[in-house]
């Protein structure tokens, strides 16, 4: 099948094109002309063919021969083209302790279009000389007055005296070679070596990395002594505004700033950093942090530039053709109230330098402006009363945090205690509780143990809290004693008695439970002088043949000689009179030994009543 069939599918293409283009046989020159090209091969040959035919003279006509040099303009086909040459001049050094002469590398253009020349030298980082274009594009006449240079004047190895410098060419490129070989018969040379340039192998050597040009794009400033020299070669630049630089360099004066804002809510005052610099008169404001301020650091309100004093004044209209007034520092002063863009700055102190200068040009400062102290706020906390809702403690806990932390204040005991209630009906008067102490925290529970047919159901009565008596103290362990009374919320009761448990850790710890010493009841009975007197000649022990005496026996003793009370701390109350039953030798707490009694009365400290 003939492929001049097949369809023309995605991605294949079965039928190939063939590119014509029309023969041109007319050009344009640089200045606009239209001529016929000088080419044989383009037109058909008016008598007969070849470039001898008459036609192909007649094209011909103004062309060189090859091989031949004439000053003569080259060819028309050459139009637009330039020759790239690299050459080199040497100089004389200003420091002939580093150097003989410096070896400056150029790129010279021949432009062939109108046999123009340009020179340029790459500049170099930190060379100190004025580099660029040395020579502007132009035609230059040969020193002989031999007319202009000409192509064939290009020469490796040949030098040309241009401006009162002699340029060596000792390089080409590529296509000025081709063109050099076919157009203007010139044989081919070798490129030629540049001379040494001392000056340049020490600025290498110096400059850390190896190369030089490429560290000092980046790392290097520039010279102002470039700037000098290219004046003096007549590139002039503009030192206009440069005055305050060479008065003053880089000088800076500072002053601190106070910006007010407390009129305005969630207003405050900070202070701020002014730096002006003298040298072109701009300033740069930053802020002054404080610890804990909970402001960025180091964060600038004003960059460096210029602040006009007015902001009516800064951009200039037809009809009011204004020049911005500036501040400038004869304007600063201590006091000054500046704005700054809408923020007005007050100027309260300048350093020690700034003085000196405002000094030196007899304009001192005024005394620094001492802001108030801040007004101290002192809160006093109050504390709400009590919600209601479980105890006291409680509520002042929800006061300090969600989570009430466990404050271990004693031992891990528990103190019970058996009490009845003083305050009921007639029908609570056989009601019995238990009272418990924990020693840990200091609180107390109440319970009811439950009684058949009594009419209460018992259980708790009184949830595990503190307790704080008619003077607002929080109950303590000393609170509780057999006999005494006790006020828990708006009930009283009264403590019968305790178990063991609880008498033993009484009476180990007897220091801190004065009741349950028994040296300290009995000396309290060993101060009454009847009691002495009738315990010296016996009669005491005549009237208790038994030598064994009851509780309530002992109690109604101690009553004869006024000394029994549950509330008078001078007197012994039932809790001493157990104790000194337990003693005794009674565990119960229900009978004492008058004899072992009546000899610790007479010998203290005896040791056989323990």
């Amino acid at each position: 099948m003939s492929q001049e069939f097949l369809p023309n599918l995605p991605g294949f293409k079965a039928k190939g094109t063939t590119v014509t283009r029309k023969t041109k046989f007319f050009s344009k020159g640089s200045d606009g002309t239209i001529f016929c090209k000088d080419d044989p091969n383009a037109l058909p040959a008016l008598d007969g063919e070849g470039p001898e035919s008459m036609g192909a003279s007649i094209l011909s006509i103004g062309t060189k021969p090859r091989g031949k040099e004439t000053n003569q303009m080259p060819p028309v086909e050459s139009v637009n083209r330039k020759m790239a040459f690299q050459a080199y001049f040497e100089e004389t050094a200003g420091d002939p302790a580093l150097e003989e002469v410096r070896v400056r590398k150029v790129n010279l253009t021949y432009f062939i279009e109108d046999n123009t020349i340009q020179i340029v030298e790459r500049p170099s980082m930190n060379s100190g000389i004025p580099q660029g274009t040395l020579v502007e594009r132009c035609q230059v006449a040969k020193p002989d007055g031999d007319g202009i240079f000409m192509p064939h004047d290009m020469k490796l190895g040949e030098i040309l005296h241009i401006f009162g410098r002699n340029y060596r060419l000792v390089d080409a490129d590529y296509a000025t070679r081709k063109y050099v070989r076919n157009e203007l018969g010139v044989a081919e040379s070798a490129a030629l070596t540049v001379p040494r340039d001392a000056y340049e192998e020490l600025r290498k050597e110096a400059e850390p990395g190896g190369d030089a040009e490429e560290w000092g794009k980046y790392h290097s400033k520039k010279n102002a002594n470039k700037d000098f020299m290219a004046a003096s070669i007549g590139r002039f630049v503009d030192n206009s505004g440069r005055e305050g630089f060479i008065k003053f360099g880089n000088d800076t004066i500072n002053f601190l700033c106070v910006w007010d804002n407390t009129t305005q809510l969630y207003g405050d005052k900070m202070q701020f950093s002014l730096k002006y610099h003298l040298a072109d008169d701009t300033l740069e404001i930053f802020s002054v942090q404080t610890a804990n301020s909970g402001r960025d650091t180091n964060t600038k309100l004003l960059k460096r530039s210029n602040l006009p004093k007015r902001m009516d004044n800064i951009v200039p209209t037809l009809s009011d053709p204004v020049v911005p007034d500036y501040v400038h520092w004869t304007d600063l002063y201590i006091g000054l109230e500046l704005s700054v863009f809408g923020r007005q700055l007050r100027i309260i102190d300048a350093d020690a330098m700034t003085r000196e200068f405002y000094q030196d040009y007899s304009e001192p400062l005024g005394p620094s402006i001492i802001a108030p102290p801040p007004k101290v706020i002192k809160f006093e906390r109050e504390i709400p009363p009590p919600t209601g809702y479980g105890s006291e403690a409680d509520s002042l806990a929800s006061c300090s945090g969600a989570i009430r932390p466990c404050q271990r204040k004693g031992d891990d005991k528990t103190l019970n205690f058996f009490a009845k209630l003083l305050s009921g009906g007639v029908d609570d008067v056989d009601r019995r509780f238990v009272v418990s102490f924990y020693m840990v925290d200091g609180t107390v529970k109440v319970q009811e143990p439950p009684v058949r047919n009594s009419g209460f159901v018992g259980g708790l009565f009184l949830s595990r809290r503190e307790l704080k008596d008619a003077d607002g103290e929080p109950y303590d362990e000393t609170n509780l004693f057999i006999g005494g009374p006790i006020q828990i919320l708006k009930h009283r009761f009264e403590v019968l008695g305790a178990n063991n448990g609880t008498f033993k850790y009484m009476e180990e710890h007897d220091h801190k439970f004065t009741r349950s010493n028994a040296a300290a009841s009995i000396a309290k009975l060993s101060r009454i002088p009847s009691f002495n007197d009738q315990c010296n000649n016996g009669e005491i022990l005549a009237r208790f043949p038994s030598k064994k005496l009851s509780l309530a026996d002992f109690r109604a003793l101690c009553e004869e000689f006024g000394m029994y009370s549950n509330t008078d701390g001078m007197k012994i109350c039932d809790h001493e009179l157990i104790t000194m039953c337990r003693k005794s030798g009674d565990t119960t707490g229900a009978v004492v030994d008058m004899e072992l009694l009546i000899d610790e009365v007479k010998v203290p400290g005896g040791y056989r009543f323990y």
